[in-house]
């Protein structure tokens, strides 16, 4: 193959270079063959682009050219993105769903211990679900190996060389099974296609313009492939040393940005209603600049700021990323269906009844008015909080009762519709695809109805995903929750059908934007550059030595992309947009590549500004709150008071969320009347109190699984008679759910016993200090076994989740157990290689566990006790700001708060907490040069 360079005029923009460069203008030969017909073509160019807006640039630019030239028109070249063409023609290409489903039943059918080093403590049963997720996780490497096309056996890691064995035999096993049906792998038609080179019959010459992001794998494309390729570099040629053979920066270029062009906020939303502001400034003779988003969390403020300042006929925003599908109005319907049609599940139901098009479709079943379903599903309330049905089932049950205690007879009418249509649901959930369509069957459709488009295009991702997961190669067993768990992962576009739309642009489409102003948002760090989100197995030392995309090459690429952009306009055309506090109200910085592009005597300036925004200094969005109506909070004592003790779970709470921590402690907890209902941590004390019985009681040692239920049987019974004799219908059946969870507990436990572990302590107040932190950490163990043979340790929490949840498990809670039980010197050195796990008492058998798996080594103790000095050392400094991602405050003080803390909570609380969180940082930064 051969290979040639060619500089383009970085003064000029991208696209119009190329487009020139094409079309012999601005000095350039060109590359326009004229046919005997007349007819002005590229058709025997094929142009490489990062992306497909991208490519529709281009596009326009060349016919732009050709109106100019007075050709008429033009034959475009043959423009195509590198994973496109790396994409073997002709042949059966495996879906994800079916990789995911081949990948699973081959761990279902191998024996792990085989694996040792992949799978140290295979499960005890290989269910449906653990199986999609490994499968899901070791699938997961193909996403950074097929940068460069490489296979498992291909990955030479000395430093983890038993674990990429066990990979690479698993692998051969994988590629096999899919040799045998016929089928190619996606890992293998990359390297197939890579392999193959261009196959495009017409295609002379390949082109690649600024391919600033080409990756390994198409590289080889281009080296196998018989024509020639160009790579045009915009820059000048004394950069030349600036790129790698493939024309990927690696060095450093130079631009200048005026620091007036830095426009800092506060916040998100009062970013996007300064961006919103500055094109409502646009006079309407001028065009509008182009706007790009770094922060993908920042479309939702922007959008909401656009339709403050804009009408929909003057100017509409246009998020142009992909949508989750699961959180469309059909997605969530039909997500709740097939969770109704597996296990008919109360929960789900629920959920379901109060869709509006449930709703909609229950009022023409049933031939009433909507008012009277809405009454009906109103009655929901009142069967649950009576009966606290788990089942569908159980919710039909307890409406008649309710139907028959009614004290009304607008009551009774509304729970026989409830009836009538909880039956009507039960008869049709076992068939939720046609159920599906039968609801929205009457719906009338209108284009110009935001959620009507949005059904339609949602409806097509759907019957996409469908036909993937009706394969011959998934298992008929597998496809339904395998769809389940893809449709919670899958996305859509929507095309809006407003006249005047802005689409917001992507990093990768920067340099090939055609617009004379350019606007960029939310320019932080972390989004610029991007963060290389790469895989537990595959660190970055790791790419490095594989040669994929590292986050130092990702640097280069973004830094040589804003240089671009900057070098191309007048200055003042590029204004750069960035917040202090994330969409999650999480401190953020200014990105690292707008530094080198400010003067030496600007920064300091500049600094300036950006920490007077972090005091406050900023206007707010046109929509604020009034001051006087904020939560004026306690400002927290200045400096840092470390407090004498805290417990692990308030530990876990801070880490959970610093702001609900706080909230707590000012306000306190809101009373609950227990008499009426258990709360989530009754109902686990009721559990725990059991458990502590049984570990002090002399049938500890018992391997009686039957003997172990009947004594927490009567724990449980003998506390709950101290609510009254007569117990209220919710409390009751709490009891009863709370006996049937230690039942499936004891089935677990007599198991583990007859292993060989004993308890050995119940219920043991530690305490400790970690570090040069003085504060001491106090900690409930509920229990600890040791193993009769091995003298093993093992600390064990319990927890009454559904099942294991990695997503609870983030908490120190176990780490800080460990370190109290090493440090109290009561059980010999092996405290010090012990393990702590959880033991979940859930609603299944299937999901009781002593949960092995996920337990805590003394491998990440290290790490575990750096996070807890620096949670009390944030709380000695006083820092309860900002809030973690979910809101969890809101559980229980949405009430005191206007919509969110940054626009309900008291500015100078607000100010102060950054400047603490800010004064932290700087510490820890000092601490570590």
């Amino acid at each position: 193959m051969e290979k040639s360079r060619v500089f383009l005029n970085p003064g000029r923009k991208l696209v119009d270079e190329v487009a020139d460069w094409l079309c012999g203008g601005a000095g350039y030969p060109g590359r326009v063959r004229r046919g005997a017909d007349g007819v002005h073509s590229l058709a025997h160019l094929l142009l490489v682009v990062p992306t497909a807006q991208s490519g529709r640039n281009l596009r326009l630019a060349l016919a732009r050219r050709a109106r100019e030239k007075g050709w008429g028109g033009i034959l475009p070249p043959l423009v195509s993105m590198p994973d496109l063409l790396l994409h073997p023609a002709g042949k059966r290409v495996a879906t994800e769903a079916e990789e995911l489903a081949v990948c699973a039943e081959l761990l279902r059918q191998t024996d792990l211990h085989a694996f040792s080093a992949l799978f140290p403590r295979p499960p005890g049963e290989k269910t449906l679900d653990w199986a999609l997720d490994a499968a899901r996780t070791i699938l997961g490497i193909y996403s950074v190996l097929g940068e460069k096309g490489l296979l498992m056996r291909e990955v030479d890691c000395p430093e983890d060389a038993a674990r990429w064995r066990d990979l690479s035999g698993l692998e051969e096993r994988f590629l096999a099974a899919f040799s045998a049906r016929g089928v190619l792998p996606r890992c293998l038609a990359r390297r197939e296609a890579a392999a193959a080179g261009c196959v495009e019959p017409d295609v002379e010459e390949i082109v690649l313009p600024s391919a600033v992001d080409i990756p390994g794998a198409f590289t080889d494309y281009l080296v196998h492939s018989s024509c020639p390729a160009t790579l045009l570099l915009h820059a000048f040629p004394e950069e030349a040393d600036k790129f790698d053979a493939w024309g990927r920066p690696q060095g450093d270029f130079a631009a200048s940005l005026p620091p007036g062009a830095i426009h800092p906020s506060p916040t998100p939303l009062e970013e996007a209603d300064a961006i919103a502001a500055h094109f409502a400034a646009v006079a309407t003779s001028e065009a509008w600049p182009a706007l790009v988003v770094c922060d993908a969390d920042m479309h939702a403020a922007l959008e909401g700021a656009f339709q403050n300042r804009f009408a929909e006929d003057e100017l509409v925003l246009r998020n142009p990323s992909r949508e989750p599908l699961a959180q469309t109005a059909l997605g969530r319907l039909l997500v709740e269906l097939l969770q109704l049609a597996d296990r008919d599940d109360y929960e789900s139901f629920s959920a379901f009844a109060r869709s509006g098009d449930v709703a909609r479709w229950a009022a023409a079943a049933l031939k009433v008015d909507s008012a009277e379903i809405a009454r009906a599903v109103g009655m929901l309330d009142a069967v649950q909080n009576a009966h606290l049905p788990r089942t569908l089932g159980e919710a039909i049950t307890g409406t008649e009762d309710e139907e028959v205690r009614a004290h009304t007879n607008d009551e009774r009418a509304a729970l026989g519709r409830l009836l009538q249509l909880a039956r009507l649901v039960e008869a049709k959930r076992t068939d939720p695809y046609g159920f599906l369509r039968e609801i929205f069957a009457s719906l009338v459709l209108d284009e110009r109805n935001p959620s009507d488009r949005e059904l339609v295009a949602a409806a097509e991702a759907v019957r996409a995903l469908r036909a993937d997961c009706a394969s011959e190669l998934i298992p008929e067993s597998m496809r339904q929750p395998l769809f389940v768990r893809l449709l919670k992962r899958a996305t859509y576009m929507q095309e809006p059908v407003a006249p005047n739309v802005l689409t917001a642009g992507g990093w990768l489409e920067v340099a090939w934007c055609p617009d004379g102003e350019l606007v960029f948002a939310g320019f932080n760090e972390g989004c610029v550059p991007g963060d290389v989100v790469g895989h537990a197995f595959v660190p970055d030392a790791l790419r490095q030595t594989l040669g994929v995309t590292t986050n130092a090459s990702r640097a280069a690429r973004d830094r040589y992309i804003f240089a671009q952009a900057l070098r191309c306009r007048p200055a003042g055309a590029v204004s750069v947009h960035l917040h202090q506090l994330g969409s999650d109200a999480s401190v953020t910085k200014p990105s690292r590549i707008l530094f080198p592009c400010i003067s030496d005597k600007d920064l300091p300036g500049l600094a300036k500004r950006l920490y007077t925004v972090a005091q406050g200094g900023s206007g707010r969005p046109a929509r604020a709150f009034p001051d006087a109506w904020r939560l004026a909070l306690p400002f927290p004592p200045p400096g840092k008071v470390f407090r004498e003790s805290i417990s692990a779970t308030g530990i876990d709470a801070y880490k959970r969320c610093p702001f609900e921590f706080y909230l707590k402690e000012v306000f306190g907890e809101p009373a609950d009347d227990r008499y009426r209902e258990l709360d989530p941590r009754d109902f686990g004390t009721l559990c725990h109190e059991a458990l502590r019985s049984f570990a002090c009681s002399d049938l500890k040692d018992s391997a009686d699984a039957k003997e172990i239920a009947a004594f927490l049987e009567r724990e449980v019974r003998r506390r709950l008679s101290s609510f009254g004799t007569t117990l209220p219908a919710v409390v009751e059946l709490q009891g009863e759910a709370a006996i049937a969870r230690l039942g499936y507990f004891a089935q677990r436990q007599a198991d583990r016993r007859a292993q060989g572990w004993r308890i050995v302590a119940a219920e043991q107040l530690l305490s400790g200090t970690f570090k040069d932190c003085p504060t001491r950490v106090r900690g409930q163990i509920d229990r600890i076994d040791r193993h009769e043979t091995t003298g093993e340790l093992a600390i064990i929490d319990y927890k009454t989740w559904r099942r294991a949840d990695t997503d609870k498990m983030d908490s120190l809670q176990l780490p800080v157990y460990r370190a109290l039980v090493e440090a109290s010197g009561q059980y010999g050195p092996a405290a010090k290689n012990s393990r702590a796990l959880y033991c979940i008492l859930a609603e299944r058998l299937e999901d009781t566990v002593f949960d092995e798996e996920d337990a805590c080594h003394a491998g990440g103790q290290a790490e575990a006790e750096n996070e807890l000095v620096d949670i009390l050392t944030r709380i000695a400094r006083g820092i309860f700001y900002p809030p973690n991602r979910g809101d969890v405050w809101k559980n229980v003080y949405d009430r005191l708060i206007w919509n969110s803390p940054a626009e309900g909570v008291d500015p100078a609380w607000i100010a102060d907490q950054a400047a603490r969180l800010a004064a932290h940082k700087a510490e820890v930064e000092a601490h570590k040069s």
